[in-house]
């Protein structure tokens, strides 16, 4: 970490392995980068380092200097489950929804994607590292929005509603289907209003 460049490179990671934490490699090859600290987060980090230089005088002689940034009074790091153990008793405390601490991040992106978000690189990384990917599509999101919700609401209600499907490949089949009859024999609702091209049964 370099607070005078504002940069922060993640190449590691902490697990604990046999009741014992072990540095080992990051999860995938997406998770290895450098990432830009704001301003904020750069003054944070100076204060708390701060307070970190003066706990060795503090806590004695039985402190070790592990070389971490966020370390118990000791000068051990701390264990990854320590904030989970945190996170979960403020979930309790103040009858939150229960959720992981994994799953914020992607709440996070997801809650600013849906917000009318631009598709940053930020919100890219995240889910890349957690090996899901985004697919771009048109700048009209709104009508493409629309569009979808309109076309899932009528599948559901003229498909799925009255139809027992047995497998995934009958629903396959069942959803090819109805996307013809969706687009060639519904004209109050097809593409470009056009009319039927086969009479109806």
């Amino acid at each position: 970490m370099d607070l005078d460049e504002g940069t922060a490179v993640i190449c590691r990671q902490l697990q604990r392995w046999d009741g014992r934490l072990t540095v080992c490699p990051p999860k995938t090859a997406h998770s290895t980068r450098v990432i830009a600290l704001d301003r904020t987060t750069i003054a944070a980090l100076r204060a708390h380092r701060s307070r970190q230089q003066a706990e060795p005088d503090a806590y004695g002689d039985g402190y070790r200097d592990s070389g971490h940034v966020f370390t118990n009074l000791n000068g051990d790091p701390v264990s990854p489950g320590r904030l989970t153990h945190f996170i979960q008793k403020l979930i309790v405390e103040h009858g939150v929804p229960p959720i992981r601490l994994h799953d914020l991040r992607h709440r996070a992106a997801t809650l600013a994607l849906a917000a009318g978000g631009k598709f940053p690189e930020l919100f890219d990384a995240v889910q890349a590292d957690a090996g899901i990917q985004v697919v771009l599509t048109g700048v009209r999101m709104s009508r493409m929005k629309a569009v979808m919700e309109r076309w899932v609401q009528t599948c559901r209600r003229e498909l799925l509603d009255r139809t027992l499907i047995w497998n995934r490949r009958h629903l396959l089949h069942t959803l090819r289907e109805f996307e013809v009859f969706y687009n060639q024999h519904r004209p109050h609702q097809g593409i470009a209003n056009a009319r039927p091209l086969n009479p109806l049964p």
